[in-house]
């Protein structure tokens, strides 16, 4: 199903406990190398996705942040603000933000909050996107169903393009077991 998973573990199958820090690390490691990730919870990704930004602040990447309400014209709109759709320019410009790297950046990573809630169309965009953008790393975070969403065949692309694969538990403090990584969000679980 999930083809090409990258876990953070030494035993194969095994997920692993992270304190939330060390897992903002982590994925913005991984976003810096190039990996696209699914990062799933029922609350705190977010926060996750504001950690991760604030992580990559100042390591010549951009970083484009998404959040709702999702319809590809919304989309596009946070990617190209300044963009019409009278006149092409929003098109041009959502491109331009994925696609076209300038001296002060080597590496253009798109992070969309509350993931769940992108439609189909939106989805197959950023498909599209990372297919012809070597450049570009994509962290979708949401509920749980984003798994279930992305298992269509229509998006199978995009599926074998997130090789990390992130579940966040219920806990929200630094301290505790807040994050469980593991190449299943299914087989995730948190104790304590």
């Amino acid at each position: 199903r999930w083809s090409g998973m990258t876990e953070l573990t030494h035993a194969p199958g095994h997920a692993t406990v992270l304190s939330r820090s060390d897992l903002t690390r982590q994925l913005a490691a991984a976003l810096k190398r190039g990996t696209s990730a699914l990062v799933l919870g029922s609350a705190g990704t977010s926060d996750v996705l504001a950690e991760v930004a604030a992580g990559l602040a100042g390591a010549r990447i951009r970083v484009l942040r998404v959040r709702p309400p999702y319809n590809l014209t919304s989309f596009m709109q946070q990617l190209a603000p300044n963009g019409s759709e009278e006149d092409g320019s929003l098109l041009d410009g959502a491109y331009e933000a994925l696609a076209v790297l300038n001296g002060s950046c080597t590496r253009i990573v798109l992070l969309a909050e509350d993931a769940h809630l992108l439609p189909k169309t939106t989805l197959r965009y950023i498909e599209s996107a990372l297919r012809n953008r070597p450049h570009l790393s994509v962290a979708l975070a949401g509920q749980p169903e984003l798994a279930a969403a992305l298992e269509q065949p229509e998006l199978s692309d995009l599926r074998e393009r997130i090789a990390l694969h992130l579940a966040l538990s219920g806990a929200r403090e630094d301290t505790g077991p807040a994050v469980v990584v593991g190449p299943d969000s299914s087989r995730c679980c948190a104790s304590g």
